[in-house]
């Protein structure tokens, strides 16, 4: 072997093995998140070195590829899997999918790499029989000794890339609760509930959205609405920031309105009405000097139903990024523009169907009158006089759940799987698998109205007006079932003479019921708010104070026996000082006639 080809070989076993190669950036992608720590996957040909800066992006749609807010250092490599890690607490949450970039200023070859190619330098050397041409070697960056007297090119500026957006926080809520739906959820990553209730629902699980993975109830269970603030208080340089996320309507009932925050920056009221499909708010938000801010989500209402929140993103915009151009959303106190709908034949809606007739339970639920044949609900062994008080997570235990909400309820249920009905039995309760079966909603609703009329016995006929509140044809239906259930029906009758301003029937149908059953707290505060209307306050006082020390679950009861027990003792009281100062004078003048 010659000397030149010997000296050749060394110089590119050099250059292959030396680790002072050119700075890169090692492009990759996400494919675990653990915590503090995330792996990413890249190609296998250059190796970043533990120490390394990453960086991890976002698509943003009419934005591009966006940086986020957190920067992560190499920890570990093992073989095209690279673990990165972050002490950064600003929020900003890398997701399975999103692009990495590895700056790595030294990157290695893979040994497997480096032999291989020394093992083709070996073989080159071995086959050559004549000298070999000149090679032009690259030299490494680093290297800055030249030769005396010749001319030095001036150092070349290392040109850094464009600085990005930064997503100062994302959150699209698909891996809370394992990616289960919850009710009354509260256990979020990155949000504190700092009053009322949320459900988390979606991904099967009270899913009205399917394509939108989990999302957000901002009104949950407990008949108070949540508020949602984020755990960090993001640190906000002057600048341009971008507020998004997505609302929309409730899609069972109600218009909703919530208040959106961004600390003492920005806050707007947001009010759309029952069945508004989803729409990406955006808002551009200058900020002047540094601030320290959370976003806030806080809503209104307390029925249960509240406005649909997903996919909210805090984005630091760009110097000369445009502004962004959304469609004009409704404020609080202003009308929603209802969408129109495609010019086209809409298809024929279908439901989830259970086979039951159920009227309204005194104890809170719904009590089975008719179960139809070959019905999911026959298949599931129910029965007439069954109760059912719940369903999956959803319990019925309000006094005032009706007949309406629970056919709104079992028509939104999924059928592709069984579902946990919680039944209670004469004195039994226990829990009954139904898988519901989709059918065609208008054959449904045409059948409920031919058989309400034909199966229902006169008290559930009457309790059925009452819930329509009816009271006149109720009393009618009430009155002919005295003799076989005496002392409901008194009781009922008591209540719809009530409603229909007949209070002195009323007090004398609600004595006898109460004579039958002393306990109960509907005949203790029907009793009291009848001798209120006929103005015999002594007797409304002693009631009213009875039912205030009873269990009863009927919050506007509670409120309305509160109020006038507070209303009737201060008249009393103010009576009584009447016929004091009236007796005094009496006196003082029998004894001024006395003096004379």
């Amino acid at each position: 072997m010659s000397a030149r080809a010997t000296i050749l070989a060394a110089i590119l076993m050099v250059c292959s093995l030396s680790p002072d190669l050119h700075s890169a950036e090692l492009k990759g992608t996400v494919q675990a998140v653990m915590g503090k720590k995330i792996t990413i996957k890249i190609q296998p040909d250059l190796l970043p070195n533990p120490g390394d800066k990453v960086e991890v992006f976002d698509e943003v749609p009419g934005i591009g590829e966006v940086a986020l807010d957190c920067q992560w250092t190499v920890e570990s490599i093992d073989g095209d899997l690279v673990t990165a890690v972050t002490e950064d607490k600003s929020g900003a949450t890398a997701q399975q999918g999103y692009k990495a970039i590895i700056y790595s200023t030294s990157p290695r070859r893979p040994l497997a790499a480096v032999e291989s190619k020394a093992t083709e330098t070996e073989q080159e050397e071995r086959d050559a029989t004549t000298e070999p041409e000149p090679v032009l070697v690259r030299q490494p960056a680093q290297q800055t000794e030249t030769i005396a007297g010749s001319p030095q090119e001036p150092p070349v500026e290392e040109q850094k890339p464009a600085r990005l957006p930064r997503i100062v926080f994302a959150d699209n809520f698909d891996s809370e609760n394992a990616g289960r739906g919850q009710l009354n959820y509260d256990r979020f990553r990155n949000w504190h509930l700092t009053s009322g209730a949320v459900d988390l629902i979606g991904k099967g699980f009270w899913d009205f959205f399917p394509e939108k993975g989990l999302y957000i109830d901002l009104d949950g269970n407990i008949n108070k609405a949540g508020t949602l603030q984020t755990k960090n208080a993001f640190k906000l340089n002057p600048g341009t920031y971008r507020l998004e996320f997505d609302l929309a309507g409730h899609p069972l009932r109600g218009t909703n309105t919530t208040t959106v925050s961004l600390g003492r920056i920005y806050s707007e009221d947001f009010t759309l009405n029952v069945r508004e499909p989803f729409r990406t708010i955006s808002r551009d938000i200058q900020v002047s000097s540094v601030e320290h801010a959370n976003i806030v989500f806080q809503h209104e209402g307390a029925d249960n139903a509240g406005l649909i929140l997903d996919n909210v993103r805090l984005t630091a915009l760009a110097d000369g990024q445009p502004p962004v151009v959304t469609p004009p959303v409704t404020v609080k106190d202003t009308k929603v523009e209802p969408i129109k709908p495609p010019q086209t034949k809409p298809p024929r809606k279908k439901t989830a169907y259970l086979g039951v007739l159920v009227v309204r339970h005194p104890g809170g639920g719904v009590k089975i009158v008719e179960v139809r044949e070959d019905s999911p609900a026959e298949h599931a062994g129910l029965r007439s006089d069954d109760v059912i008080l719940g369903i999956e997570e959803k319990q019925f235990n309000q006094r005032d759940f009706t007949t309406a909400r629970f056919g709104q309820i079992i028509s939104t249920m999924p059928t592709n799987k069984p579902l946990g009905f919680r039944i209670q039995r004469k004195t039994k309760k226990f829990n009954v698998w139904v898988q519901l079966r989709e059918v065609d909603a208008k054959q449904i609703a045409t059948r409920n109205q031919d058989v309400k009329t034909q199966v229902l016995s006169d008290f559930d006929k009457g309790k059925l007006l009452m819930e329509q509140r009816n009271y006149t044809a109720a009393i009618e239906c009430f009155r002919k079932t005295l003799e076989s259930r005496p002392r409901e029906s008194y009781q009922a009758l008591g209540i719809c003479y009530y409603h229909n301003g007949l209070f002195r029937d009323g007090l004398n149908n609600i004595v006898k019921a109460y004579k039958m059953d002393r306990r109960s707290p509907l005949n203790v505060f029907y009793l009291a708010a009848c001798s209120d209307k006929l103005g015999n306050s002594r007797d409304a006082i002693y009631y009213y104070k009875r039912y205030l020390g009873m269990r009863h679950n009927d919050s506007q009861m509670q409120a309305t026996a509160r109020t006038r027990l507070n209303a009737l003792t201060a008249a009393n009281r103010n009576k009584q000082q009447e016929t004091a100062q009236k007796v005094l004078q009496i006196v003082d003048a029998i004894i001024k006639e006395t003096r004379e």
